[in-house]
């Protein structure tokens, strides 16, 4: 019986090894594990079938012994095995990720529900008309995404491509899934403190709105000026305090060197300054040309919910293309 046995592969330790019966007999106390087929061949019981001739590929595995009463497996159903132990491992990953984008999605609207910051009501937009007025854009706003009434639509390209069905009262809801639309109100009287005339704000969804205008280069060649004033000033108080040394009677080592260093420091600074001004009187001239023009503006909305629609509304892509196959709000003018 010791010379009935098969090589199967010489690269594979433990198929080579334990078809060979007598060391089979060494490790397995039980007879009922081998037997020899019609044509003499070494048979062993595998995890999921019996009598397996030893001219498949079968694996060692010892774990398999105390649940399957073998260690041997073909590799057949190993790789079975594998197969749906992937698939259970991507199913239960895909849960997770499903569960926990839930989980975050609700833990952030009841934070948001907590807690309030500017960021959860104000939006910066672009793409406004140049003459467009803080009044325009707020009334504009406000129409958009007031909360009383159904908001607006879109019919759409052929009526179906690009629809956009309006959104109720009753669809707004809190992190606890109660309805809360019908108790949402606009600006009340007197509510908003930023505004630049008592009364602006009053009956509207918009609470605050600040123009951009191009005043940049103006602000920054303001700025510089500022700066160089200062460093004017501190190189003068410094040639005068050397002067004070110098009526002193003691003014010390290196006076000299120190005073012309100075001195050439102040008409350096002096240059510098007189050619900030310059410039400042013509970005002043060029600020009163376009001082009341307006490439953006900050909208803060009364309500989070306002909000939440607006950058549902806007936050897409602006393609040609996305346009048609996506409803768009009407334009400001």
């Amino acid at each position: 019986a010791s010379t009935r046995h098969l090589v199967l592969s010489s690269n594979s330790t433990n198929t080579t090894k334990y078809c060979d019966p007598e060391w089979h007999d060494k490790r397995f106390d039980d007879g009922d594990l081998v037997s020899y087929g019609s044509d003499g061949m070494l048979q062993v019981d595998t995890a999921f079938e019996k009598g397996v001739s030893c001219n498949k590929w079968i694996y060692d595995i010892p774990i398999l012994e105390a649940f399957y009463g073998t260690p041997f497996v073909r590799a057949r159903h190993m790789s079975y095995v594998v197969g749906w132990a992937d698939i259970l491992i991507s199913l239960t990953i895909l849960f997770a990720t499903v569960h926990m984008s839930r989980t975050v999605r609700q833990v952030t609207q009841r934070v948001n529900s907590e807690h309030v910051s500017v960021e959860d009501y104000a939006v910066y937009v672009r793409g406004l008309p140049a003459d467009a007025t803080e009044e325009q854009v707020r009334d504009h706003f406000s129409a958009l995404y007031q909360l009383t009434d159904p908001d607006w639509i879109s019919e759409g390209k052929c009526g179906c491509i690009g629809t956009k069905p309006p959104r109720l009262s009753e669809d707004i809801l809190d992190h606890k899934a109660d309805i809360i639309g019908p108790s949402l109100k606009p600006v009340q009287p007197g509510a908003a403190k930023n505004a630049r005339e008592p009364g602006v704000f009053d009956g509207s969804w918009v609470c605050e709105v600040e123009l951009v205008r191009p005043e940049g280069s103006f602000i920054r060649t303001f700025r510089t000026k500022a700066a160089g004033v200062k460093s004017l000033k501190l190189a003068r108080a410094k040639i005068k305090m050397l002067q004070a040394k110098l009526a002193s009677g003691k003014p010390g080592w290196f006076f000299k060197s120190k005073m012309t260093a100075a001195e050439k420091a102040l008409e350096k600074k002096d240059d510098k300054l007189q050619a900030s001004t310059k410039g400042l009187m013509a970005n002043a001239q060029d600020y009163e040309t376009v001082k009341d023009t307006c490439i953006a503006a900050f909208v803060v909305f009364n309500h989070e919910e306002s909000f939440r629609r607006c950058m549902t509304d806007y936050n897409k892509p602006q393609s040609l293309l996305a346009r048609l196959c996506v409803g768009v709000p009407p334009p400001l003018k």
